[in-house]
């Protein structure tokens, strides 16, 4: 609010009276975390595009951030995956003891799973009255995805928590998992199945099928000059209503991308 005071007025050294004024306070300095404060990518990023992935060595899709969260959950790798029909998230280490509280007004169930790295169990996890909100590239570009259900893949080590767990007084993970999901788990268990702990999530065509992709190659890598002399390829995610603004911005968009570099991508 303005200050509508009147100037205090003083005399000076020669007697005469001048007005004296109170300086304002000087304003805070802006923050550079500041949402209004926009790196060079979100300035040319278009609003139709939804999400984008960089290629590895290996030429998987990965996002070039590590900042994406669900539920507080943090997945600092997610790659594209075409062939996985839902998103999929490897359990945090350490995070399984949260679930019950991250997810206690939900529908658990585990069920059988298979990809290219075999048989495994998988929890699926689905909201009631509400949504999972994935939030994406929080460093860089944030994006939002909002999702009716959840899957994690258990290795061993979450298999034998949930099942020690489900085995004190009071389980409140027992009270979430059928009868069925126990001897799923169980039997899996009986059979010594060994399952690794998977390094990064996939995103999914729950997610995929409702845009457009868009693959474009050969975008110069400054950052690693030690690959090939194609450089990396981008993968863009558009909304379908947004498709020809966003294929009239893919130049300088494709410049701007090469600024994010490979750093955040899993080697």
């Amino acid at each position: 609010m303005d200050d509508k005071r009147a100037p205090e007025v003083v005399p000076d050294d020669k007697g005469a009276k001048k007005a004296k004024t109170t300086p304002l306070p000087k304003d805070p300095p802006l923050s550079t975390s500041s949402p209004t404060s926009l790196t060079p990518l979100q300035s040319s990023l278009s609003d139709g595009i939804a999400m984008f992935f960089m290629s590895n060595r290996k030429k998987r899709f990965f996002l070039p951030s590590r900042e994406n969260v669900l539920n507080s959950l943090e997945f600092p790798f997610l790659m594209k995956d075409s062939g996985c029909n839902t998103v999929l998230f490897p359990i945090p280490r350490g995070q399984l003891r949260c679930f019950p509280e991250l997810f206690k007004d939900d529908l658990w169930l585990i069920s059988e799973g298979s990809g290219v790295n075999g048989a495994h169990l998988v929890l699926s996890i689905s909201a009631v009255h509400h949504s999972f909100d994935l939030k994406t590239m929080q460093d860089i570009c944030p994006r939002t995805f909002s999702l009716p259900n959840v899957r994690f893949s258990l290795c061993t080590e979450d298999m034998e928590e949930i099942e020690a767990e489900c085995n004190t007084a009071h389980s409140v993970i027992a009270s979430k998992l059928t009868k069925n999901s126990m001897k799923i788990l169980h039997d899996a268990i009986a059979r010594g199945q060994r399952v690794a702990r998977r390094k990064h999530g996939l995103i999914g065509q729950n997610i995929l099928l409702s845009h457009h992709v868009i693959q474009m190659c050969a975008v110069e890598n400054p950052f690693h000059p030690d690959m090939d002399a194609h450089g990396c390829s981008v993968a863009l995610l558009v909304k379908r209503d947004m498709l020809a603004p966003v294929c009239e911005a893919i130049i300088p968009i494709a410049r701007h991308l090469t600024d994010v570099g490979m750093n955040n991508v899993e080697p």
